[in-house]
């Protein structure tokens, strides 16, 4: 009787440990099984979640100024190369300065950029987004550049942004463009006060659609075009013979998906030297 008492107790207490001990064992052993057989997840899958999960240029402008984001500068984003971008009879030839040494892969990866960026302002100034500051025989020379890894802190998806200076020979340009679209979303342009660059015959009537468009909004408030606005594209008051220091704030507002983007536009002018920024 006692035997058969014990050996019940015995089993009980075997029982009840393996309850206990078990489940997590057979957990760890799971994980390393899985750990041990890696799945490669289909290429196709893959890419049709990249697609799901791409941002457009809107929305990318909307996290930009409202979102949670996180900002990481890339090293080596900046270039080693000074490029110059001319316009000749026989087409567009891109040229680097030899003395100055860096990565090739670099050298061509921001060559490419540059020649982007150039059709990219040639496109807005045509559609009446920019002022004429591309023209015949015209160089410009990349003089900065940087790469900004930005990432949305609430889902974790990431773009990435190219900064870019440039020097023309009558002022200076900053753009900031998408990597993936090669838009420009930013730009700021600084000028001598005694030559201001030209907005051309059709002045600035068309830049809030041309930028709606560009940017693939929804639509641009129709009151866009208010006096300040247009003061502060075409510099009228420092034309006017205003010599001491100037300084203006606008903004220009764009719906997408039911959000609202206001762009800020700013103008400035001290001593010799007048700027615009868009969206900066």
């Amino acid at each position: 009787m006692n035997k058969k008492f014990w050996a019940a107790l015995a089993l009980a207490a075997a029982l009840t440990a393996l309850a206990f001990y078990l489940p997590p064992q057979l957990s760890r052993w799971d994980d390393e099984k899985i750990m041990d057989e890696p799945r490669v997840t289909q290429l196709e899958d893959r890419e049709g979640l990249a697609d799901s999960l791409r941002l457009t240029v809107a929305e990318k402008l909307l996290l930009m100024q409202g979102g949670n984001l996180s900002y990481l500068a890339l090293p080596g984003g900046e270039a080693q190369v000074r490029y110059t971008i001319e316009d000749a009879s026989d087409g567009v030839y891109i040229s680097s300065e030899p003395e100055v040494e860096g990565p090739e892969e670099n050298e061509e990866e921001w060559s490419v950029r540059l020649a982007g960026v150039r059709r990219e302002m040639l496109a807005l100034q045509r559609a009446g987004a920019l002022p004429e500051l591309w023209a015949e025989n015209v160089q410009a020379e990349l003089t900065g550049s940087e790469e900004v890894l930005c990432i949305d802190n609430d889902t974790q998806l990431s773009f990435l942004i190219c900064h870019m200076s440039l020097t023309f020979p009558n002022w200076n340009v900053g753009v900031s463009f998408d990597q993936k679209s090669g838009k420009i979303l930013s730009m700021s342009l600084r000028w001598l006060r005694t030559q201001p660059p030209s907005w051309g015959a059709a002045g600035t009537v068309g830049f809030g659609g041309a930028w709606r468009d560009y940017w693939g909004m929804d639509s641009v408030d129709p009151n866009w075009n208010t006096p300040r606005v247009s003061e502060i594209l075409s510099a009228s008051a420092p034309l006017a013979g205003n010599s001491g220091d100037y300084s203006a704030a606008g903004e220009v507002a764009f719906t997408y998906d039911g959000q609202t983007l206001r762009a800020p536009l700013y103008g400035w002018c001290s001593g010799g030297s007048c700027a615009v920024q868009w969206n900066t």
